[in-house]
């Protein structure tokens, strides 16, 4: 398990992006603390956060990010979504 600081660290997404990704729903940690509110995240949480930081160097805006990590089941799915991305930004 990470604290937010090490996660951010680890994941190269900061403390501040983590938290608003977490108030969208986008990527929730491992658990949160219902003393303090401290969150920590596991490796799950590393690789969700991976995808998020591929696809939004693609130009995916949030929304749609959240489509896919919630639609995409496995990579033909994703594959098709990153066509459909493409195609959107080249205009082909």
């Amino acid at each position: 398990m990470f604290s937010i600081g090490e996660f951010s660290t680890i994941s190269g997404i900061t403390v501040r992006t983590l938290r608003f990704y977490h108030e969208l729903g986008l990527l929730v940690p491992a658990t949160i603390d219902p003393v303090t509110n401290y969150r920590t995240y596991d490796e799950r949480n590393l690789e969700t956060a991976k995808v998020i930081a591929a696809l939004r160097g693609l130009e995916f805006p949030l929304e749609q990010i959240r489509e896919i990590l919630d639609e995409c089941r496995d990579d033909q799915d994703a594959l098709g979504q990153l066509e459909r991305q493409q195609k959107m930004l080249t205009g082909k």
